[in-house]
């Protein structure tokens, strides 16, 4: 049977769930059934019997409420559903050992369901164009994302505007970081697959080795479960 992955989609302002297929031609490539979850908290255990993954997908900002601090005046308006449903899915995907995939505001998401903060706003890391790519990150030595990728240093495309603080959840360890020492990829290293990165690999994944064979690792550690 092939591992079935749920991945979570994007609510638009008109109350409509809307998915990049970009995140689902990087892991189906991979010989996986994908699934999209709607935002029901109360699903969650449900889910999790059904999927062999879970893919944190990219979107808007989480409400500074759920780490504890006052909203930043350059911080968007929070999808409070959204919030709910991921960060509980979050907890309960690592507390089964589900492998969990956070891409860009899944990142994020990790490190707060975990107990983590965010840095609101920084500057310099919001590129328009998600194909191309914006600069470099070192990967951590020992990082399980530094195995996946084979290599010491790889180019992202960098889209966002907030990031992991430096408050780092519950067994969270930075493992990527940028060049003005943004963190851009967290993991939970005692766990076969708990990444987060901070750029958009789904973009990339086609035609660079280094972004599909994280996806690859991703998919593996699913098929196992």
């Amino acid at each position: 049977m092939r591992p079935i992955i749920g991945i979570t989609p994007f609510f638009t302002d008109e109350r409509k769930y809307s998915l990049n297929v970009k995140y689902v031609d990087a892991v189906a490539a991979h010989g996986v059934t994908p699934i999209v979850m709607a935002y029901d908290a109360g699903s969650v255990e449900e889910y999790l019997r059904m999927v062999s993954g879970v893919m944190l997908t990219g979107g808007g900002d989480v409400c500074a409420g759920r780490f504890g601090e006052a909203r930043h005046e350059k911080a968007g308006e929070p999808t409070h559903a959204r919030d709910e449903f991921e960060l509980a899915l979050c907890r309960a995907a690592v507390a089964a050992g589900v492998p969990l995939f956070g891409i860009c505001r899944g990142a994020q998401v990790m490190n707060v369901a975990l107990g983590g903060n965010l840095h609101q706003h920084i500057d310099g890391h919001d590129h328009p164009d998600r194909a191309t790519y914006a600069h470099s990150v070192r990967l951590s030595a020992g990082s399980k994302l530094r195995g996946f990728a084979g290599r010491d240093e790889i180019r992202v495309n960098s889209i966002h505007h907030q990031s992991v603080g430096e408050r780092l959840g519950r067994g969270v360890s930075v493992s990527a970081v940028s060049p003005d020492g943004v963190a851009e990829a967290v993991e939970v290293s005692a766990f076969p697959f708990a990444l987060g990165v901070q750029w958009h690999p789904e973009e990339l994944a086609a035609s660079d080795a280094a972004q599909a064979a994280i996806f690859r690792a991703f998919v593996a550690a699913s098929a196992y479960r």
